[in-house]
């Protein structure tokens, strides 16, 4: 965050889920962390929530889109 107030910038994040067929990529800002959620969870920025009540207010890049990719080899679950 120091880095980011010394460029007057606002710092922020990506994720991806992926599933066995297809992926979904969100983006949001810092400050989406640090307020209280839709479910009045506050994560101070130590993490983004997946649930679909939180992924409805991140920007979504991609939605549920095939990957293409052999699931097993990209998984990190066992079984």
């Amino acid at each position: 965050m120091e880095t980011a107030r010394s460029y007057e910038a606002e710092y922020a994040w990506l994720t991806i889920q992926v599933d066995r067929t297809t992926y979904s990529a969100y983006f949001g800002t810092g400050a989406q962390l640090l307020l209280p959620g839709p479910t009045g969870r506050k994560l101070n920025g130590k993490g983004v929530m997946m649930t679909e009540a939180y992924t409805r207010g991140y920007t979504v890049l991609a939605k549920d889109e095939p990957h293409g990719y052999k699931y097993d080899l990209i998984s990190n679950c066992s079984g």
